[in-house]
């Protein structure tokens, strides 16, 4: 495999059968440097400063130095992106790209696929400074979609969001650093709902606490775009771990009036993501999620959590979420006038 940096004036070509990665300079048409890459090298990508080496039978990253390849010197540091290689689940090995430079510029995000996780590396650090589960399925490719505002003038921030159909949204702004929060009404111009046509419900987290030794409850409620409650009729929950590969499914038991439980047995203590879904009501679990809680609970009530929220990953980073505007204590729905 080639890769090109400084505008195509350089090179790094990766030898599998040699495993080593050789430095071409190619206004001279000369092999500058060679760096010894042992594990099969097969795979490359680049960020402004660093250059990226997988190798088949690692589970290392060998990260490169471009400064250093600038004046002929390949140094690399050996990175650990899991624990397992990924020659460890062979079928998933091919010439798709499993690195994705980070959104800051200022780091690689790597797909093992013999680990089923997704790293977060930060430039400077010695291991990962953080993982995505893929949910147990062996990553092929990875491509990243950034989301978050970008700053189009000094002071002026920017980002595209799809909204079902219009109205009048909450629109809430977070950044980290500096801590800034704050929230706006906008009027989005969309698609207006079809008369007689109607819209699934809407699940409202209520409660999240343990019953029988080991045993989790979990408690919502649907209501319809009117607010009236509305009984599942073929709903189920599922819970999926945050930072693991357990997923959790069970049926929904409806207590009448909107209400529902669902008791699951065997969670692993960690955060959970809670969705629900009801074919019948036209409820997917993408629409139907409840929010992200730890198992087993804190003391006092479940906090209610209707919509996704987009928090930034890292330092700097700004990003927004578009929810529905609603009163306290009352499901996401439209703003009326």
């Amino acid at each position: 495999m080639l890769g090109l940096f400084d505008n195509g004036r350089r090179a790094l070509v990766l030898n599998g059968r040699t495993d080593t990665v050789s430095l071409l300079d190619l206004a001279t048409g000369r092999v500058v440097a060679e760096l010894a890459s042992p594990g099969q090298p097969d795979q490359l990508a680049f960020s402004r400063e660093f250059a990226y080496v997988r190798g088949q039978t690692t589970a290392k990253v060998q990260v490169i130095n471009l400064a250093q390849a600038r004046e002929g010197r390949l140094q690399a540091v050996a990175v650990p992106m899991g624990r397992a290689s990924p020659a460890e689940a062979p079928q998933a090995i091919n010439v798709a790209g499993v690195f994705a430079p980070a959104p800051e510029g200022n780091g690689m995000l790597v797909a093992n696929p013999g680990d089923a996780s997704i790293y977060r590396y930060a430039e400077g650090m010695m291991v990962p400074v953080g993982s995505f589960s893929n949910y147990r399925r062996q990553a092929r490719a990875l491509r990243v979609l950034d989301t978050s505002l970008a700053e189009r003038a000094p002071g002026q921030f920017e980002a595209a969001v799809r909204v079902e159909q219009g109205g009048r949204y909450d629109l809430v702004v977070r950044n980290l650093r500096p801590a800034v929060t704050a929230c706006f009404v906008v009027e989005a111009q969309g698609v207006a709902a079809l008369p007689g046509v109607a819209m699934a419900p809407v699940p409202r987290l209520l409660s999240l606490r343990q019953g029988e030794p080991g045993e989790a409850v979990l408690a919502f409620e649907l209501r319809d775009a009117t607010g009236q409650p509305v009984d599942a009729l073929e709903a189920q929950v599922l819970a999926v771990q945050v930072r693991g590969t357990q997923q959790l499914r069970a049926p929904v038991q409806s207590l009448g009036q909107g209400r529902h439980i669902a008791r699951l047995k065997g969670l692993q203590p960690g955060q959970f993501e809670w969705m629900v879904q009801d074919s019948a009501l036209n409820i997917r679990y993408e629409h139907g999620r409840l929010g992200r809680l730890a198992w087993p609970p804190a003391e006092g009530p479940a906090p209610s959590a209707n919509s996704a929220t987009s928090n930034a990953a890292n330092n700097g980073t700004v990003s927004a979420t578009l929810t529905a505007a609603q009163p306290v204590a009352a499901a996401a729905t439209e703003r009326q006038p």
